[in-house]
């Protein structure tokens, strides 16, 4: 056997036919005397197909076995990186618990698609700057609008019963609907 040549029970060998009839033949003149392959070339060729077949899936199986390696690997480097970069977090920033802050959603949703990749006191000095920037803009707005402010809005003259007393003042208007009280005149009572 040749070394592409393997056994025959690996797969279907398609034998040629040996008893042809010679009238079979004459019907096809057109092809040439040595155009049917021997059983030889038929195994030979099997035997190649077969081959090619496997050492196609050994290449496919180291290449996988290559993406998973790769993939190992950048997920240790990540897994490293990730906690380098606690310890340099916790150096720079002890009074912040970085599991209260790694759970705090509007944190997260600041780092976005950055997190884990750039270092995460770098992220939480942007978040600091830009959530600052945000509490002074508030905060300078709220005092501008209490400044213009005219009046309170939402009072009825400074008159506030209890409640006690509003159950009190509800009984009275019920039981005597034509003597009918306010709050104000409750309280001068």
């Amino acid at each position: 056997m040749d070394e592409n040549e393997r056994p025959q029970e690996v797969g279907e060998v398609v034998t040629p036919e040996e008893n042809a009839a010679p009238a079979e033949q004459s019907e096809q003149p057109d092809e040439p005397s040595g155009a049917r392959q021997s059983h030889r070339d038929n195994r030979r060729f099997q035997a190649a197909r077969l081959g090619g077949e496997r050492s196609g899936y050994e290449r496919a199986m180291r290449e996988i076995q290559a993406m998973q390696e790769r993939r190992d690997q950048s997920e240790r480097e990540r897994m490293a990186f990730i906690a380098a970069d606690a310890e340099d977090f916790a150096r720079r920033y002890p009074e912040v618990d970085l599991g209260r802050l790694d759970g705090e959603a509007a944190f997260r949703r600041f780092c976005g698609s950055r997190y884990g990749k750039e270092p995460i006191s770098e992220l939480y000095e942007d978040y600091l700057a830009l959530t600052g920037s945000v509490r002074a803009s508030a905060v300078s707005s709220a005092e501008s609008k209490s400044r213009r402010a005219t009046g309170s809005g939402g009072g009825s003259g400074g008159e506030s019963l209890t409640a006690a007393q509003q159950r009190s003042l509800e009984e009275w208007n019920r039981a005597f609907p034509d003597m009918k009280m306010t709050a104000k005149e409750y309280l001068s009572r």
